[in-house]
C-alpha cells in the first residue's frame, strides 16, 4: 500500500499560487499559454488576482464575468430538474409550517418544523443544503417571537439540490387579518399577478419591474419602491444570481431561464409579507414550480 513521505508538507488550505500554476500548465499543454483567456473576475479575490496574473503572465486575461452570467442564465433540462426538485421539497416544508401555526408557537419552532419536514421528505435527493428566513409577528427582521392572534408569519425558504438553490415565499396570518394587513397584501398580490404575466420570452426584465412596481403603487402603496422583484437561480454562493428583475435590467427574457419572482414588504410594527414563486420560462410563457396558494392564508 503506498505511503506518504515522512516529511510530506501540506498547506493549511488551498494554495492559490499552486492552483494557478496547475492552470498555467494545463493551458500550456493545450497550446493556449499565450491565448486570450476569459476570467470570471467576480469569483476571484482581490488578494489572489495578482497571483493569477503572475502565473498566467504569458496569456492575456480579460473579464468574462458578464459572459459567464449569460451562459448560466439559461438552464439545461438537468439543471431545471434539480431546481424543480428543490422547489417542491422546500414547499413541502412550507406546508408543514402552515399546519403548525398556532398561538404560542415560536419562530424557532417553525424553523425546526420546516427543516424536519424537508429532512423527512427528501428521500434520495442529493440535498446539499437548506436555508430559511421565517419571521413571526410585528418584527420582520428577527427575534424569537411567539405567535399571537393577528400575527403575520412570513416564510421565505430554499433547498439546495446538487448545488442548485430554490427560493419560495409565502405569508400566513394567525386568525383574521387586520384591515391594513389585508390592504398591504392585496397591493402586493396585484403587483405579483401583473408582473408574472409579463415573464414571457422577448420581454425585458426592466419592463417587468416597471409593471410590477407601478401596479403596486396604483393599488394603494404610492411610495412603494423595490430595487428588484426577483433574480436568477442556480449554483451561486447565495440564493440570488444574475439576472435581476430590476429597473436597469435591459435583459431579454429567454426560454430556459429559471427565476424567483417576488413581491415582498417588511414593515416594523406590522410584520413581513411576501409572495414569491420559482418560475421556469418556457417558449409559451412562465410556468410556476410552486403549488401553494398565493392568498394570504388564514391559520
Amino acid at each position: 500500500m503506498p505511503t506518504r513521505p515522512s516529511l510530506n508538507i501540506r498547506p493549511e488550505t488551498f494554495d492559490a499560487r499552486a492552483c494557478y500554476g496547475h492552470l498555467r500548465d494545463v493551458l500550456e499543454e493545450r497550446g493556449m499559454g499565450h491565448a486570450r483567456i476569459g476570467v470570471e473576475l467576480s469569483a476571484v479575490s482581490v488578494r489572489d488576482y495578482p497571483l493569477l496574473q503572475k502565473e498566467l503572465a504569458s496569456a492575456k486575461l480579460v473579464d468574462a464575468t458578464g459572459l459567464c452570467q449569460r451562459l448560466r442564465a439559461v438552464k439545461s433540462r438537468s439543471e431545471i430538474t434539480h431546481l424543480r426538485a428543490a422547489a417542491e421539497l422546500a414547499e413541502t416544508g412550507i406546508a408543514a409550517v402552515r399546519n403548525n401555526i398556532v398561538p404560542g408557537v415560536t419562530r424557532t419552532r417553525l424553523a425546526e418544523v420546516w427543516r424536519e419536514a424537508v429532512d423527512e421528505a427528501r428521500g434520495g435527493l442529493p440535498l446539499t443544503g437548506a436555508w430559511e428566513y421565517i419571521s413571526v409577528g410585528a418584527d420582520p427582521w428577527g427575534g424569537d417571537a411567539q405567535a399571537e392572534a393577528g400575527d403575520l408569519i412570513k416564510v421565505d425558504v430554499g433547498c439546495i439540490v446538487s448545488g442548485y438553490t430554490s427560493d419560495t415565499g409565502r405569508t400566513f396570518v394567525l386568525g383574521a387579518p387586520s384591515r391594513i394587513q389585508s390592504d398591504l397584501y392585496n397591493a402586493l398580490r396585484a403587483g405579483f399577478d401583473a408582473g408574472i404575466s409579463r415573464l414571457v420570452p422577448g420581454n425585458l426584465l426592466c419592463d417587468v419591474h416597471s409593471v410590477t412596481q407601478s401596479t403596486i403603487r396604483a393599488s394603494g402603496l404610492s411610495g412603494y419602491t423595490r430595487g428588484h422583484f426577483g433574480h436568477g437561480l442556480g449554483t451561486g454562493p447565495g440564493s440570488e444570481e444574475w439576472p435581476f428583475i430590476s429597473a436597469s435590467a435591459e435583459v431579454p427574457i429567454e426560454a430556459g431561464m429559471v427565476l424567483a419572482f417576488e413581491c415582498p414588504l417588511y414593515v416594523t410594527g406590522i410584520g413581513g409579507l411576501i409572495i414569491e414563486d420559482q418560475v421556469e420560462i418556457t417558449p409559451n410563457g412562465p410556468v410556476s414550480m410552486n403549488r401553494l396558494s398565493h392568498d394570504l392564508v388564514i391559520c
